[in-house]
């Protein structure tokens, strides 16, 4: 009877055990949810619109893992067991957006999980980390690196704001190592996806250019470049020959700015990755900023004559002109506009004989400017058709005498002056057709009309001429300076006894100059008028 009541309450007691151990067990499954591993692939909960793919698979996932900064669990749509839990599937969504197929990625229940789901898919641990390396810290955390600078290693994921936002939230690009400091742990190991393409050599086929190459201040300036196997590029920008800037553009294809500092701005892409450096200094570009109008002009030839044919140099100068232009007309019509951009002379030759015009014309991003029109001539025979006389044939001391002259083609003309047969003046009357002055010596004056262009020279010196110059004319008895019939008439009245000379007179009257006023005297003067 004992015993039979001993086996009862032994039994009883073996069935209450099992019950309240069941019991426990069931509580354990809904006190203790994240013990069990579960997959959440939201990899289209992704804002798409914030990256740009470049095919570089590691550096786009390093990419696409800070893009979504400030975006929240519920933006995702990461929910049940991994709410609040998320930093893993964040990683795996990048990989996976990225391109990443199923072959390089893997998602996992737990950070360790995802760990070593990895390593089985060739993750490989590595001491130098570069973008899209996965950082675990020594906590149950992950994150993608995005960038190293200086021994500093920055990186983004998911879940890394939870104390602050509900579920958690993306914080965007950090510097790891404060993070691991900031939460008393450290950086357990860096481990490298099996990505494809992992940059065997240094970037190649770097391009860039603006959208213009002139600017006003706060214009907005467009780069546009592109380059291959890079996970870093970077524009560097001079002003004035001097580095300002040096702007990051990894990721991008793209990059807009303005400058509100007027100058020359020069530009080239820099690109790199493991394997090396490459840029586009070799073609470096330069653009102008500018906040007036070019300034400065100036333009001449060295001389405003030439031949057919013959080498014609322009000179010229100009501040703050992105475009620099010789218009050139043709007997006052437009036939070239020369480009001379970047240039301080020019040399070319016509093959017409004419008149050609030219000026300087400049401009900027502000506005145009031109010199003013200057001429010269282009000749295929030295001048022609030369005369040149005076009003008379003797005067006074001090009395006004005009040369007249004329000639065809010639850019310079002059008048070679004699005194008593020896060169005493050379006087250039180039673009005159008169020329006036005086001689204050009594004297034989002989002249000539010189021509020349840039084919040669011209002369009427085979009809070389003469005037005397007297302090009194011979014949002039009545003083006006010229000889008349009414000089003749005095003469033949003092040769009749019916006038008288005065002294003056008698000098004037005596035109062969023997001393004696007669009929002889007479004959001169009526041959004079003749």
């Amino acid at each position: 009877m004992k015993a039979s009541r001993k086996t009862r309450f032994v039994r009883w007691i073996a069935a209450f055990v099992s019950i309240v151990l069941f019991g426990t067990y069931l509580g354990s499954l809904s006190m203790n949810p994240l013990t069990v591993s579960a997959i959440c692939c939201r990899k289209d909960g992704f804002d798409k619109s914030r990256y740009t793919l470049t095919g570089n698979v590691a550096q786009d996932v390093a990419t696409i893992a800070k893009s979504q900064a400030g975006r929240t669990c519920s933006d995702f749509g990461y929910s049940g067991v991994d709410y609040g839990a998320w930093c893993d599937e964040y990683v795996a969504d990048c990989l996976e957006n990225a391109g990443c197929d199923d072959s390089i990625v893997a998602h996992g229940g737990t950070v360790a999980d995802f760990e070593k789901k990895m390593r089985k898919r060739g993750a490989v641990v590595v001491s130098s980390p570069q973008p899209g390396d996965l950082l675990f810290f020594s906590w149950s955390h992950v994150e993608i690196v995005t960038r190293v600078e200086g021994g500093t290693v920055y990186c983004a994921g998911g879940n890394n704001q939870g104390k602050t936002y509900l579920g958690g939230r993306c914080a965007g690009e950090r510097n790891a190592q404060s993070v691991a400091k900031s939460m008393g742990g450290s950086i357990r190991l860096y481990l490298r996806p099996n990505y494809p393409n992992p940059n065997p050599n240094p970037p190649t086929n770097l391009s860039i250019t603006s959208n213009d190459g002139k600017y006003k201040v706060g214009d907005t300036v467009t780069f546009t470049f592109s380059c291959s196997n890079a996970t870093e590029m970077y524009i560097p920008i001079d002003v004035n020959g001097e580095r300002k800037y040096f702007i990051d553009v990894s990721g991008r294809s793209s990059y807009t700015c303005s400058f509100d500092t007027p100058g020359v701005y020069g530009y080239f892409l820099y690109a790199k990755n493991a394997a090396g450096e490459a840029s586009t200094v070799l073609d470096y570009k330069q653009f102008r900023v500018d906040s007036s109008v070019p300034a400065n002009l100036t333009i001449s030839t060295d001389k405003n004559s030439y031949a057919v044919g013959e080498q014609i140099t322009f000179s010229f100068s100009c501040d703050n002109a992105v475009r620099v232009a010789i218009p050139v007309d043709y007997n006052g019509k437009r036939t070239d506009f020369i480009d001379v951009t970047g240039k301080n002379t020019y040399t070319c030759s016509f093959d017409k004989a004419g008149i050609y015009g030219y000026f300087l014309y400049a401009e900027n991003a502000c506005g145009e400017s031109t010199t003013e029109y200057i001429e010269f001539t282009v000749q295929d025979n030295p001048p022609s058709n030369l005369s040149i006389s005076t009003d008379k044939s003797y005067y006074v001391i001090g009395e006004t005498i005009t040369f007249s002259f004329t000639s065809q083609n010639a850019t310079r003309l002059a008048i070679p002056i004699d005194y008593n047969g020896k060169r005493v003046d050379f006087i250039d009357v180039t673009g005159k057709d008169t020329y006036t002055c005086s001689f204050d010596k009594a004297g034989t004056y002989g002249y000539f009309l010189y021509a020349e262009n840039a084919c040669g020279e011209s002369s009427t010196v085979l009809d070389y001429k003469q005037i005397q110059v007297y302090d009194t004319i011979p014949g002039d008895l009545n003083a006006d300076n010229t000889l008349t019939t009414a000089d003749a008439v005095f003469l033949q009245n003092y040769l009749l006894n019916a006038a008288t000379l005065t002294a003056d007179q008698q000098q004037a009257a005596d035109l062969n100059a023997d001393g004696v006023v007669n009929a002889l005297d007479l004959a001169l003067l009526r041959q004079k008028l003749a």
